[in-house]
């Protein structure tokens, strides 16, 4: 997570935050309901990659930034997708409950992710769509197998009649990835400590050898 500064919030952590899915799972959709642009029905598939800032107070009141990133699911624009990967820290992996391949697709998506981004991150499992439950082609056992062999939380939601839901997935990420940061901290200090008394214990060892050599002279 990094720091910048933004305007009169400058202790703010920025988070960036992808999302990764099929053309046509509502991508765009989520991103918009959740900060409060209005659902639109039909929109234009994205063809590049573009972000929106969403400030989420999490646990102790401590504020983020989460920079919200639509990206192209079409195969069209794959490799111009791929270039806005890098640096993301949480990925959402977004399908359509009514559309099976939109799932099925997921795993290819994570493989790409796991190719492009080499530092830490966590995923989300997003199953958009959940006001047309009726027509669900998806089964909870799926998306809970998939979810577990990323070790991803997962929430079905609907950016046209739930928004909400998808921003407490959101938070909860951000809070999955706070222990994470305190962990990585945590082994920091740790090893610090082990090299310092690595360090300390050398140092004694020469001081000592060095007064042997001293004596002998004398």
């Amino acid at each position: 997570m990094s720091k910048k500064s933004r305007n009169d919030s400058e202790d703010d952590e920025e988070i960036k935050v992808i999302f990764v899915g099929d053309s046509g799972v509502g991508k765009t959709n989520l991103i918009n309901t959740s900060v409060g642009i209005p659902f639109t029905e039909g929109k234009s598939p994205t063809i590049s990659g573009s972000f929106v800032s969403k400030k989420i107070t999490a646990s102790n009141d401590v504020e983020f930034i989460a920079n919200l990133w639509d990206t192209a699911g079409q195969e069209t624009y794959r490799e111009v997708t791929k270039l806005f990967f890098k640096g993301s820290e949480i990925i959402l992996l977004v399908f359509d409950i009514t559309v099976k391949e939109s799932f099925e697709s997921l795993k290819m998506w994570a493989k790409i992710v796991e190719e492009i981004i080499e530092t830490e991150h966590i995923y989300g499992i997003v199953g958009n769509k959940n006001d047309l439950y009726l027509e669900k082609k998806v089964s909870d056992n799926e998306v809970k197998e998939f979810a577990d062999s990323l070790k991803a939380q997962y929430k079905f939601v609907s950016a046209k009649n739930d928004p909400q839901s998808f921003s407490d997935l959101l938070k909860d990420l951000i809070e999955e990835l706070k222990k994470i940061d305190r962990r990585e901290k945590k082994n920091s200090i740790k090893l610090n400590k082990s090299v310092n008394s690595e360090k300390s214990s050398c140092f004694s060892w020469f001081s000592k050898l060095f007064q042997k050599n001293d004596k002998s002279k004398d």
